[in-house]
């Protein structure tokens, strides 16, 4: 920051409380998995990289086995965590997400298999 300049300090304080509102949201969305966001839909070649990124944090698996099941997924990556987490296939975690309204703890639940974001 610049000492001295109010507008700085306002748009930073505008840039914080916009990022908080919107992490919220995305949190109360069920777009978030632990501290992960996992409402992200791998279009592009940079974006599968993150995702693939995401799944092997949350999982503890392979870059590689991630990788495979995103595409199994068709690109999905709530879809291909809850396959991924529940050891189930993709059009079952599709299954569960739908029953869970789109929610990760919400169809690993539906699946009876743990939550391991905690």
């Amino acid at each position: 920051m610049i000492a001295g300049s109010t507008r700085m300090k306002a748009g930073t304080a505008q840039k914080m409380a916009l990022n908080a509102f919107s992490t919220a949201v995305m949190v109360r969305m069920g777009r978030t998995y632990s501290n992960l966001m996992v409402g992200v839909d791998a279009s592009n070649r940079k974006l599968r990289g993150r995702v693939v990124t995401i799944l092997t944090q949350a999982t503890g698996l392979t870059e590689r086995v991630c990788a495979q099941t995103l595409t199994a997924a068709d690109g999905d990556t709530r879809v291909a965590l809850v396959a991924l987490l529940a050891d189930v296939d993709p059009d079952r975690a599709a299954r569960a997400l739908s029953a869970g309204r789109g929610r990760v703890r919400a169809a690993l639940a539906e699946l009876g298999a743990p939550d391991r974001s905690a």
